[in-house]
């Protein structure tokens, strides 16, 4: 059961009706708008965002995986950084955050990993254990298709010494598990290209509108009940 929703348009001065609307393309943005698509077939999505789509036409930057490190300087990155911290001699770090369509996505190394499986038991509320969330991995990785990668930081050499001092092997697993490793699985297109959430999710459904621009201010409303609920957004 859902109502309408509104969004204003303050420069064409145009009122669009939409079932949903999502505010804000990054990561879980986008991954919320796929999912809501996936799980309501017959409804209508706006999903508004202010940053440029740079995988649309991707250059090498956001494209190749090795050169991610670039993209921290480039455009999309929002520039935040840290007061200066006293305990590092007055140096700011910096933050990187994305402002893009698919977030820190078109940013990020693309490392793909669930986590443990304990720390989700451990640290998680009820309806969020690791046996809840399964299923959204699942789902995640249907579509991401994260590939596995043989990493050369420390190679076989690096594992037998680690073994050597009593460290075990880690199991290959969808989980992590305790141990040394010397495989990454990374969110990489069958290219071998950086994936943004954007399209590897579905957020580029028909059914979902890219709107691009900054949501102004969002439209409360009073139901017939009394309530106070967001009925829309002014961009």
């Amino acid at each position: 059961n859902y109502s309408h929703t509104l969004i204003t348009c303050v420069w064409t001065n145009q009122n669009i009706m939409y079932d949903y609307i999502v505010v804000g393309a990054g990561s879980s943005g986008c991954a919320f708008a796929a999912r809501l698509a996936n799980l309501l077939p017959n409804i209508h999505i706006a999903l508004i965002e202010s940053g440029e789509d740079y995988l649309a036409s991707p250059t090498e930057d956001f494209s190749i995986p090795e050169r991610f490190p670039v993209t921290w300087d480039g455009p999309a990155n929002k520039g935040y950084r840290t007061v200066p911290q006293t305990a590092l001699n007055g140096r700011q770090i910096s933050i990187f955050r994305a402002a893009a369509v698919g977030g820190c996505s078109v940013v990020n190394a693309m490392i793909w990993m669930r986590g443990f499986q304990e720390d989700w038991d451990e640290h998680m509320p009820e309806g969020f254990k690791a046996k809840d969330v399964e299923r959204e991995f699942e789902w995640l990785e249907e579509r991401l298709k994260p590939v596995t990668y043989e990493g050369n930081f420390f190679g076989e050499r690096g594992i037998r010494a680690a073994e050597s001092l009593g460290y075990k092997k880690a199991k290959e697993s969808l989980w992590e598990s305790p141990g040394t490793s010397s495989t990454l699985r990374m969110t990489l297109d069958e290219e071998g290209r950086r994936q943004d959430v954007y399209r590897a999710l579905g957020a580029d459904d028909s059914r979902i509108t890219l709107l691009r621009g900054i949501s102004e201010r969002i439209i409360f409303e009073h139901s017939t009940k009394g309530t106070i609920y967001a009925s829309g957004v002014m961009l």
